[in-house]
C-alpha cells in the first residue's frame, strides 16, 4: 500500500506541474496537506491556531523541509512571511526556495533560494542564491543586519520575462514598508516543478520557525519540444531501460505497439515507467538476446507530459556477456601531450584506446594512470574495433564532434617530454602500458606542440617506440578514428644490443632498442669474451628491454670485456641479428683532459637539433654518471645540464653523443652508429653565432671547454645550417686556433658517432719545419682539405712568423706574425687567403721564421701544391 500511495501522490504532483503556475496558502484552513498540498518532512511542521506554519520538531533532527509545486519562473513574484523567535546564527537560519527542479530541497537541485540569516555574528541578513546541484552562488547580497535579531519579515522576491531579479524586505513584517536589497540579471535555470521552505536548526530552536501568507505568481516554462531517445541500456538479456531527454506521458510510453526489436524479437512483453526517473521506460521482452549480437530498437509515438510526441527513431545496441580483457587486447592508441600551439584538434589533452579484440568489454573499474595520478572508468562497452576518446570530465563536450567520449574526473596530466601511462582492468592487471618520450614523435617540428602521438600498428604484440610517430594529420591527430600513421605491417627487425650499464663489479645491465620476450631471455646465449659467465639473469619491467645480469666473476679495472649475445627474440619473435655484441669495462676514476669536446654543431638545420660529440681521449674506461654540460660567463657556470644518471661508460677511443633528440639525428646524417647516442632532457644553450661549452666531470671540474662562433666555418661556405665544427686532433689544444673545421660535404656535413672527417692527427716532424700533406685540395670533401705545418725545436720560447707566397712573390696569407710557441706543434691552413677568398691552384711558398729573446734566428723556405679540379 506504501507503493501504490507513492505513486498515486506522483501522479498528482505531476498533474499539478502540468496545470498550476501558481498558488497562495494563508493556512487559514488549519491544515497545509490540501489547496495546495506540501509534502516532506510534514510529521515536523504544524498549523498553530494562529493559522501560521510552524516548525515543531519534537526529534530535534536538523533539517526540516515542506515543498509544493509551483512552476512559477517568468513575469513571476513570490512573496511570503517569515519569522525567527531567535537570534540567527551559522547553526540556526532558514532557506526558502523558489525555484527546484526537486521535491526535496534539502538536497541538490538547480534553481533559486532566499536565506534568511546563517552568518556568525550580527550581520545576519536576506539574500538571494542560485543553486546549481549542490553549489551555492549568491546573486544580491543583502543589506547586513537586517535579520541579526529575532528577525520578523516580510520578503518579496521578482523575476521579469528575461531573468531581472530583485530583493525587497519589509522589516516591519506588514508588507507595508517594502526596501529594495538589490537586484540582478540570472537567467540560468528556466525550469521550475517546487517551491518550499527550509529550516536548519540546534536542539533549542527545533520549534522557533514560523511561515504565513505565501502568495507565488507568474508563468511556467512553456514546452514545445518532442523527447528524443538519449540511450538503450541493457540490464540482462531479456531487459532493456529506454531513457528518453525528458519525462514522458505515462499512457503512450507504455503502449507496447510502440516500440519493435529487430532480429526477430519484435514488441517487448511489457513496458513500465521506472519509478525512480520518469525518464526511462524498462521494456520485458520474451526471446532472450544473443551474447555478442547488434540489435535496432525503432520506437514511435511516445509522447512527453505537454504531449509533444517525439519523432519516429531507431538505436542500435549490443548485448553481450563481458570478456576478460588479455595483454593488449585493449591498446592505447593514441596520445595529445602538448595541445599547444593549437594546429586543428582542441587545446586540451586526451588519451585514445582502441579494442583491437575480438570480445567486447565492459570498462567498469578499469583504471588509467600515469603514476601520480589514477581516472576510474565507468561502465562503458569497447565494442571489437572500437575507438574510445578519454579526456577530463569538463572537455568531454569539444571531443563529442569525434566520436565515442568518456570523461573522467582525474584524468592523468600527460608531460610533454615523456610520461608514463598505464592501462589495469578492474581486477588490476595490465592490459596495456606506454613509457613515450617526445622524440617517438621522430619529428622536431611536431613534437613542439599541436599533434598527437599515434600508435603505427595497434595488433602487434610488441609496442615501444617503434611503433608510434607523430600524426601526419592535417588536423594535428585522428581522435576516434584510424590513426593517420596506421599500418598493419609486422615487425620483422630483430632487437639490437645498443649498451651495457655497469651497475657494480659483478652486475651489468643489457640495453635493448625494443621490447624482449621474456622466455627467451632466460634461454639466450651470453658469451664474454674474458671467460666470464652468468649468475643470474631477468628482464626488467615495465618495458622489458634491458637485462640485468650477475656476473659470476667481477669485473677488473683496465680489463676491457665483450659480451656477444644470441638465440633472443623481441616480443614479437624476431632473432636477435648482428648488432649483438658489445664492449664493457669497469669504470675508472677521470681526470680533466680524458673526455674531450670533439664534434659540435650549434646551428641546425629547419626540424633539427643541436649535439655535442664527446671522445675518450685517455686509456681508461670512465663512466659519464654525474658528468654536466654547461655555459659560463663572468659568474660562473649556468644552465647546467646532467648528462646520465646512469652508469654509462665510453671505453677508450669511443665517442659518445649527446643530444636531445638520438632519432632526428639518426635521421638528417644516416651514417651515425645507433648504439653510440646519449639522450639528455636538454642541452645548454647553443647560440648560431657564437657561444661556449663546458664539459665538467663534477659541478666544478672541468674536463675540456670550447669557446667556438661561425667564424671559425670555411669561409666559402654560403650556408652553416647542419653544418659541425669537427675537432681536427685530439692532441690539440681545444681553443687554439686551427683546431676545429667545417665537416666535410661529402659526410653530409657531420660525422656523428665516428671519426671526423677533417680528422688530422699530429704528425712528428721528420725536420726541424715540415709539411703534411705537400699537396691539399680544400674543397672540403674530406679528402686533404687541409695542410698543416708542423715544427719541432730543441727548446720552447720561440717567437715565429709565417707567411705564404704564391709562385710570383706576392703575399697570399700571413699565418702567424710574432706568436710564441711552445717546442713543437703545427699551423693549419684552409686555403683561405688575406682577402677571404679560395687561394688559386698551382704552387706556393712558406716562409718559417723563428728567433728566440737570445736573438737565435732561424729561417725555413718550404714548397707546396694547392690542387684541385681545374
Amino acid at each position: 500500500m506504501r507503493i501504490q500511495f507513492g505513486l498515486t501522490l506522483l501522479f498528482v504532483l505531476a498533474f499539478s506541474i502540468c496545470s498550476k503556475a501558481q498558488f497562495s496558502d494563508d493556512f487559514s484552513d488549519g491544515n497545509f496537506s490540501t489547496n495546495p498540498i506540501w509534502v516532506g518532512q510534514t510529521t515536523k511542521f504544524e498549523v498553530t491556531p494562529q493559522n501560521q506554519l510552524r516548525l515543531n520538531d519534537a526529534t530535534a533532527t536538523s533539517p526540516a523541509y515542506l515543498s509544493t509545486t509551483s512552476q512559477a519562473v517568468y513575469n513571476a513574484s513570490w512573496e511570503f512571511y517569515v519569522k525567527l523567535d531567535f537570534a540567527p546564527s551559522s547553526s540556526n537560519y532558514a532557506k526558502v526556495a523558489l525555484i527546484s527542479n526537486n521535491q526535496d530541497i534539502t538536497a541538490a537541485f538547480n534553481g533559486y533560494f532566499v536565506k534568511i540569516g546563517g552568518e556568525t555574528g550580527t550581520v545576519d541578513d536576506v539574500s538571494l542564491y542560485r543553486k546549481d546541484g549542490s553549489n551555492d552562488v549568491k546573486i544580491i547580497d543583502g543589506i547586513d543586519g537586517t535579520a541579526a535579531t529575532n528577525p520578523e519579515l516580510k520578503i518579496k522576491v521578482t523575476r521579469d520575462s528575461i531573468g531581472n531579479w530583485e530583493l525587497y524586505v519589509d522589516v516591519s513584517g506588514t508588507g507595508n514598508s517594502y526596501v529594495s536589497e538589490g537586484f540582478t540579471l540570472d537567467a540560468t535555470h528556466t525550469q521550475s516543478a517546487f517551491f518550499g521552505v527550509h529550516c536548519i536548526y540546534t536542539s533549542t530552536r527545533s520549534d522557533k520557525f514560523y511561515f504565513d501568507d505565501f502568495i507565488v505568481s507568474g508563468t511556467g516554462f512553456q514546452d514545445n519540444i518532442k523527447p528524443t531517445i538519449s540511450s538503450v541500456t541493457i540490464s540482462s538479456s531479456t531487459e532493456l531501460a529506454i531513457k528518453f531527454s525528458e519525462f514522458v506521458d505515462v499512457t503512450t510510453a507504455v503502449n507496447l505497439s510502440n516500440y519493435n526489436v529487430d532480429g526477430g524479437i519484435g514488441m517487448p512483453q511489457s513496458a513500465s515507467i521506472d519509478v525512480a526517473d520518469s525518464s526511462i521506460v524498462n521494456l520485458m521482452i520474451t526471446t532472450p538476446f544473443s551474447s555478442g549480437s547488434t540489435y535496432n530498437i525503432s520506437i514511435s509515438n511516445v509522447a512527453d507530459r505537454a504531449s509533444n510526441v517525439m519523432l519516429a527513431d531507431t538505436k542500435s545496441f549490443m548485448y553481450f556477456i563481458p570478456a576478460t580483457a588479455s595483454y593488449r587486447d585493449v591498446v592505447i592508441n593514441e596520445l595529445f601531450p602538448d595541445p599547444t600551439p593549437v594546429v586543428g584538434l582542441p587545446e586540451r589533452e586526451f588519451i585514445e584506446l582502441f579494442n583491437a579484440s575480438n570480445e567486447a568489454f565492459d570498462l567498469n573499474g578499469w583504471t588509467i594512470s600515469d603514476g601520480s595520478s589514477t581516472a576510474n572508468l565507468s561502465t562503458l562497452t569497447l565494442a571489437p574495433d572500437e575507438y574510445l576518446i578519454i579526456c577530463a570530465t569538463a572537455d568531454s563536450s569539444l571531443f563529442q564532434p569525434f566520436g565515442k567520449v568518456l570523461g573522467v574526473s582525474s584524468f592523468p596530466t600527460l608531460n610533454n617530454s615523456g610520461d608514463f601511462i598505464t592501462l589495469k582492468d578492474n581486477n588490476g592487471v595490465i592490459i596495456d602500458q606506454v613509457n613515450y618520450t617526445d622524440d617517438w614523435y621522430q619529428d622536431a617540428t611536431k613534437k613542439s606542440g599541436g599533434y598527437t602521438l599515434e600508435q603505427i600498428n595497434p595488433t602487434a604484440i610488441c609496442g615501444g617506440r617503434f611503433n608510434w610517430s607523430a600524426s601526419n594529420a592535417a588536423s594535428g591527430g585522428t581522435p576516434g578514428a584510424q590513426n593517420s600513421v596506421f599500418s598493419n605491417i609486422l615487425d620483422q627487425t630483430g632487437p639490437e644490443l645498443l649498451n651495457v650499464l655497469i651497475v657494480s663489479a659483478d652486475t651489468i645491465i643489457l640495453e635493448f632498442n625494443e621490447t624482449l620476450d621474456s622466455s627467451s631471455v632466460l634461454l639466450a646465449n651470453y658469451v664474454f669474451d674474458q671467460g666470464n659467465t652468468v649468475g643470474f639473469l631477468s628482464n626488467v619491467p615495465p618495458m622489458y628491454q634491458r637485462i640485468l645480469i650477475g656476473l659470476n666473476q667481477p669485473l677488473q679495472p683496465g680489463v676491457i670485456e665483450s659480451i656477444t649475445v644470441s638465440n633472443l627474440t623481441d616480443c614479437s619473435g624476431n632473432l636477435i641479428g648482428n648488432i649483438n655484441s658489445k664492449s664493457f669495462s669497469l669504470p675508472e676514476q677521470p681526470q680533466p683532459g680524458d673526455i674531450i669536446l670533439n664534434e659540435v654543431l650549434f646551428n641546425p638545420r629547419s626540424g633539427g637539433v643541436d649535439f655535442v660529440e664527446v671522445y675518450n681521449n685517455s686509456q681508461k674506461a670512465i663512466s659519464l654518471q654525474g658528468w654536466k654540460l654547461a655555459n659560463s660567463d663572468s659568474v660562473g657556470y649556468k644552465n647546467i645540464k646532467e648528462i646520465s644518471v646512469e652508469s654509462y661508460v665510453i671505453l677508450p677511443g669511443e665517442y659518445t653523443v649527446l643530444t636531445t633528440d638520438p632519432e632526428n639525428i639518426k635521421k638528417e646524417y644516416p651514417l651515425s652508429f645507433s648504439d653510440r647516442f646519449l639522450e639528455m632532457a636538454s642541452l645548454p644553450s647553443m647560440n648560431d653565432s657564437e657561444g661556449n661549452i663546458y664539459l665538467l666531470i663534477n659541478d666544478s671540474l672541468v674536463s675540456d671547454f670550447f669557446l667556438y662562433n661561425d667564424d671559425m666555418h670555411l669561409a666559402l661556405l654560403t650556408d652553416l645550417n647542419g653544418v659541425s665544427l669537427e675537432r681536427i686532433s685530439f692532441d690539440r689544444p681545444t681553443n687554439e686556433e686551427g683546431t676545429w673545421h667545417s665537416a666535410s660535404s661529402s659526410v653530409g656535413f657531420a660525422t656523428p658517432t665516428y671519426k671526423n672527417s677533417q680528422y688530422f692527427g699530429l704528425e712528428s716532424p721528420t725536420s726541424k719545419v715540415s709539411i703534411t700533406p705537400e699537396v691539399f685540395s680544400p674543397d672540403n670533401d674530406g679528402f686533404e682539405d687541409l695542410i698543416s705545418f708542423n715544427y719541432q725545436f730543441d727548446n720552447p720560447g720561440y717567437i715565429v712568423t709565417l707567411n705564404i707566397y704564391d709562385a710570383k712573390g706576392r703575399l697570399v696569407k700571413n699565418l702567424a706574425n710574432n706568436k710564441v710557441v711552445g717546442a713543437s706543434g703545427s699551423f693549419i691552413w684552409d686555403g683561405i687567403n688575406d682577402t677571404n677568398s679560395k687561394a688559386a691552384i698551382g704552387a706556393y711558398v712558406l716562409i718559417f721564421e723563428a728567433f728566440t729573446e737570445k736573438g737565435d734566428t732561424e729561417k725555413f723556405k718550404k714548397t707546396f701544391v694547392l690542387g684541385g679540379r681545374l
